[in-house]
């Protein structure tokens, strides 16, 4: 069951990717832990202070809480596709934790396969801040239309799970990965 929750969040969170989000901030900006090149200056600190992001430069941020996400960044501009124009996206979705780290890759390894043409690109391990142990995976697939690429980071601490994607078209990738890597890896949370 646990495993099925954790799934059940990551097939969310890949909706919400989709999906057109209006903005409604919750959160608040606070003192950038690091201002990378295209980083904006300062983190988005969750209401419930259960993490901070240095999103990129410019990006809205939701925190409505739609598709059960806690944040999402939106790209200013759209990127146009077959279907229709595509805002590359940064979300983040925080669960309790049912599960170590270890166990909830490989949970998420198996419903990233359930994904429509998913294929694996990125699977390391990484650590945060401070040393807190993570994990990035990354795929293409495809979705609503959608020739997508993402990279996700993964990490349990306090009793929640925490996963952050970038998501964008797949034949735009190479103009977001170093962003989405540095805007992911920027992720703090409480010991």
């Amino acid at each position: 069951m646990r495993n099925a929750r954790a799934g059940l969040a990551l097939v969310m969170a890949l909706a919400a990717l989709l999906s057109g989000c209006s903005v409604a901030v919750e959160g608040a900006p606070a003192a950038a832990a690091s201002g990378g090149a295209g980083l904006a200056a300062t983190a988005f600190v969750d209401s419930r202070a259960r993490f901070s992001l240095v999103p990129p430069r410019g990006w809205t941020p939701d925190a409505s809480g739609r598709q059960d996400t806690a944040v999402v960044f939106l790209h200013s501009r759209p990127d146009p596709a077959p279907p229709g124009p595509f805002l590359p996206n940064i979300n983040v979705v925080v669960l309790p934790a049912g599960a170590d780290l270890a166990v909830t890759v490989v949970g998420a390894r198996r419903e990233l396969g359930d994904l429509t043409a998913y294929r694996p690109v990125e699977d390391e391990t990484a650590s945060l801040a401070g040393g807190l142990p993570a994990h990035v995976l990354g795929g293409t697939f495809t979705r609503a239309g959608y020739a997508l690429r993402n990279l996700q980071l993964f990490t349990v601490s306090g009793g929640s799970t925490f996963v952050v994607t970038g998501t964008a078209l797949a034949d735009r990738w190479d103009d977001y990965r170093a962003l989405f890597d540095a805007s992911l890896h920027t992720l703090t949370v409480p010991a």
